[in-house]
C-alpha cells in the first residue's frame, strides 16, 4: 500500500545496512518515511541523515552500535522512542532544525563524547540538561542550539 509504513517506496534514497553484528534494527519496520540516508557500518557506527520522520519511535539499538550520528533531518522534532544501549562511545545530534526535545531517549547512561550542535529549535539549556543526566568521560560540545 503506497504511503504505508511497509511500502518500500517510502524510503526512496539509499538505505544501506552492512555487517550488522549485534545491532537490533527492528524499529526500521516502523519508519513512516526515510527520505535520506541510514548507514550502519560494521555494527559500530550508525548515521541517520536527511530523513523525513518526526521522531524515532520504535528505533532500538543494542550493544553493537557504539557511535550514533543524527544529522540534518529537517522533520525530526524529538528523539522520543529512541532506545540505546546503556553505554556508547559517541553521540552526535546536529543540524536538525525542528528538534525541540531530547526527551524520550531510553537506556543510555554513559558516553565517551557528546556533540549537540546547530539544532536551532532546541536551545542550549535543553541540550545541557540532557548532558547533565549522563556520565560523559570525554568531549562535550553543546553550541548553536538557539530557539
Amino acid at each position: 500500500m503506497p504511503g504505508s509504513r511497509t511500502d518500500p517506496s517510502s524510503c526512496p534514497l539509499p538505505l544501506l545496512v552492512a555487517a550488522l553484528l549485534a545491532t537490533d534494527l527492528r524499529g526500521l519496520a516502523s519508519l513512516l518515511h526515510c527520505n535520506g540516508d541510514l548507514d550502519l557500518w560494521n555494527g559500530a557506527e550508525l548515521t541517520i541523515a536527511s530523513c523525513g520522520f518526526p521522531d524515532l519511535d520504535g528505533f532500538v539499538l543494542t550493544g553493537g552500535c557504539q557511535t550514533l550520528t543524527i544529522r540534518e533531518c529537517p522533520q525530526l522534532q524529538s528523539l522520543d522512542g529512541l532506545a540505546l544501549p546503556d553505554a556508547m562511545d559517541g553521540l552526535t545530534i546536529s543540524g536538525n532544525p525542528a528538534l525541540t526535545s531530547l526527551d524520550g531517549v531510553s537506556g543510555l547512561t554513559t558516553l565517551g563524547t557528546l556533540l549537540i550542535t546547530g539544532n536551532t529549535a532546541l536551545g542550549d539549556p535543553v541540550a545541557e540538561a540532557f548532558a547533565n543526566a549522563l556520565q560523559i568521560a570525554g568531549l562535550v560540545i553543546i553550541e548553536g542550539n538557539q530557539p
